[in-house]
């Protein structure tokens, strides 16, 4: 079922490098992507360019991008709420079937 990128599945989310979640987006001066802190940094270790334009970069071209972090951040408390609602939801649907079993059996024995 779609969540709209709640389970952190949305491409924006991704690093275009190493393909999970990012935790910690920057974003390259030389090519305006945004990557995860540690793919980007890996990837200019081995190859000193962009992956994107392939024009040289290094470590001072990459700024921290808090925007994104910072909404990474709410969905993953997004997804938390609406895990724990969830949660509580199922619980209180398994104790109204408890109720309703324990109504019907003293009926039962009423009769």
């Amino acid at each position: 079922a779609d969540r709209g990128g709640l389970d952190g599945s949305h491409p924006c989310l991704k690093c275009p490098l190493s393909g999970v979640q990012m935790t910690e987006p920057v974003l390259c001066k030389v090519d305006g992507s945004t990557y995860g802190r540690r793919a980007i940094e890996e990837w200019i270790a081995v190859h000193g360019t962009s992956p994107h334009n392939h024009q040289h970069v290094t470590r001072r071209d990459l700024i921290p991008d808090h925007a994104l972090r910072e909404s990474i951040g709410l969905i993953r408390a997004l997804k938390a709420q609406h895990s724990n609602a969830l949660r509580r939801l199922k619980v209180s649907e398994f104790a109204a079937e408890v109720a309703d079993d324990m109504v019907e059996a003293s009926r039962r024995t009423n009769e």
